[in-house]
Parts: structure tokens; C-alpha cells; sequence
């Protein structure tokens, strides 16, 4: 009998995920794991690993905190996967065994993990955390908090750290007024200034991926 590891019906937490990948590389053994960074809040970003073939994909998810359900998508992808790897059944109607001779999928589930603790409540008010998060939301009234959050918790939003096309997404977000750390849209002081970006960009150029 298949027993699910991935929960669908939770909201997907930083330790959720951890325990949801570390479980995944014991059930089965031909999947990997390395530890990517960890946040400036001592959250872990870890990476999973899937196939040995030449053509390499690199997935990402939880870029945005208040988008958390892609990590649990792109963990239950890795297990569906895995588990017709195993049993040789199919993937996506392709032979699972001869798609992950082929292709090697990278998997980075939480790009997020402080953010997503904020959005899941796993960080409650009062705490420190909590508070630094909401002091900056203050500043943007508009944006409901905490589910409107996107940011990670030095209010920068990752998915804007890139260095490509960085200056002129800093002037797009500060002509409408995201011109600090809040919930969403603030770039940055630079490219790559965030450790979780740092990380997926080096680990990006590493890989040297066809797809990301």
C-alpha cells in the first residue's frame, strides 16, 4: 500500500517541508538532499534531487511567502515521481525509469521558509519575529497582513534579487512606492543581497541547467 508522505490538506511549513524531504530521501534512497543556506533567521533551504540523466531542470518554489502551496505541489511531484520510479510505472505518460535516465530535476521546494512561517502562522503575535514583520507592514497599510506577505522576513522580495533586469525592476517598484523593506515589491539594496537568492543564483550557475 502506498502510504503518502506529502500532506496536501496542512498549510506547508519551513519544518513541515524539512521533515517532508528528509522523509522523502529515506523512503527512497535514489533521491538526494543537500542543505542550500539557511536564512538570516536560521531556517534551512534545502534542495531535492530527483534522476541522473544529462538534461537538467532546476524547479523552484515558495519564491513568495504567501504562495507556500507550490512547495507542496512540487514535493508531491518529487513523490509521485519517486514512487513510479519504484514501482515502474509512469510519470506524466513517459516510462519514470527512462525519464530520470534522461534527465536530472533539481528541486528547490522553499526559497521562503521565514516568509511562509509568517503567512502559516507558525509566527505568532508578540513574537519577535511577528513584530518585526508587522513594524514594516505598517508602512503599507493597502497590503492585508500577514496573508498579503511575500517578502522574506528583512522585508526583500526574493523573487526580485535576480541581477538580471534588477535596475530597471527597482525603478518599476520604486515609482510605486516600494522603496523599502515591506511585505512585497522591495528589490533590495542589490542583487543578491539576500542569502536565499544568493544561494538558488550559485547553485543556478553550478548546476548550469537547459530549464529552469
Amino acid at each position: 500500500i502506498f502510504l503518502a508522505i506529502v500532506k496536501t490538506d496542512v498549510p506547508m511549513t519551513s519544518q513541515l517541508c524539512e521533515n517532508t524531504i528528509l522523509e522523502l530521501v529515506k523512503t527512497y534512497p535514489f533521491l538526494r538532499t543537500e542543505l542550500l543556506t539557511e536564512t538570516a533567521f536560521g531556517r534551512k533551504v534545502r534542495t531535492l534531487v530527483m534522476g541522473r540523466g544529462k538534461r537538467k531542470v532546476i524547479y523552484s518554489a515558495a519564491h513568495h511567502a504567501n504562495e507556500w502551496i507550490t512547495t507542496t505541489v512540487l514535493l508531491k511531484f518529487a513523490e509521485e515521481f519517486a514512487e513510479s520510479f519504484q514501482k515502474g510505472g509512469e510519470i506524466g505518460g513517459m516510462d519514470a525509469k527512462n525519464l530520470s535516465e534522461a534527465v536530472t530535476v533539481y528541486m528547490v521546494p522553499m526559497v521562503d521558509p521565514d516568509g511562509v512561517d509568517l503567512v502559516t502562522g507558525v509566527l505568532s503575535e508578540g513574537e519577535g519575529q511577528y513584530e518585526i514583520a508587522r513594524r514594516m507592514a505598517e508602512n503599507y497599510p493597502a497590503i492585508p497582513f500577514p496573508e498579503g506577505w511575500k517578502a522574506n522576513l528583512l522585508g526583500v522580495d526574493l523573487n526580485l534579487q535576480y541581477p538580471a533586469g534588477w535596475l530597471q525592476a527597482r525603478e518599476i517598484k520604486f515609482s510605486l512606492g516600494y522603496t523599502r523593506p515591506g511585505p512585497r515589491d522591495y528589490v533590495g539594496r542589490a542583487p543578491l543581497s539576500q542569502k536565499e537568492a544568493r544561494a538558488l543564483a550559485g547553485y543556478t550557475e553550478y548546476i548550469d541547467p537547459d530549464l529552469i
